[in-house]
This record gives structure tokens, sequence and C-alpha cells, in this order.
């Protein structure tokens, strides 16, 4: 094998290897009762220590004004009332406007309990 194939061979096996370490964006989180809550995306915790975790990979996980969890598949962003306006795609942007208003990336959908899990952890 030539010197140049060797050298893009390793490259390849050791970029390969770079990939596949990546860390997933999952999470889990202890609740104050003591039991463990994973899901596919971030997790946290609401008023009275029950873990919530977003049901997809790239989503958000939020507190609402009352102590509500919410999630949403992409980034969120609250609007002037106060509720939680997530991007409809996986991982997708969300911002809100200087007139107050929420643009999303692939466009906007309400936060909501139906997009977070509560998958207990398993050994």
């Amino acid at each position: 094998m030539s010197k140049a194939r060797y050298i893009v061979v390793a490259a390849l096996l050791v970029g390969g290897g770079l990939a596949l370490s990546l860390p997933a964006d999952a999470d889990c989180q202890k609740e104050l009762s003591g039991g463990i809550v994973c899901g596919a995306g971030p997790c946290a915790r609401d008023m009275q220590g029950r873990a919530y975790c977003a049901r997809f990979r790239f989503g958000t996980v939020q507190k609402t004004t009352e102590g509500q969890m919410v999630c949403g598949k992409g980034q969120c962003a609250r609007t002037l009332n106060g509720d939680f306006l997530c991007s409809t795609a996986d991982g997708g942007g969300a911002a809100k406007r200087l007139d107050g208003t929420v643009e999303c990336q692939g466009g906007c959908e309400p936060a909501s309990t139906d997009l977070c899990e509560r998958s207990g952890a398993t050994r």
C-alpha cells in the first residue's frame, strides 16, 4: 500500500471513530422521589420534583409561569402572553422579534406536555 493511500485510510478510520463517539443530547434527571427519568432530549424538574424530558433529541423543555413543564421539537421562545411557541423542526430555531412576535424555523407550534416524556431509567 502506498504511503498516500495509507494516510487516507488512517484518516478515515480516525475520522469515523470520532464521528461515532460524539455525545448524544439524550438526558436523564433524578426526581426528588429518587427515581430517574430519561428522554431523547434535555430534561428538567417541575416544582414538585417530577422530571420531564423532551421527546426529540434536539428539543426543548420549559417551565411555564404556572410551574407546568412543556416541551417542543426545537427551540422555543416565550410570547408576550407568557406562552411558549416552538419550532416544528427537530432542533429548529425560534426567536422573538422586537415587536414581541415569535418566528420559528419550519413554522411554530405551541409547546405542550404531549411533546414531553417520562421514561424510567433501566439498568
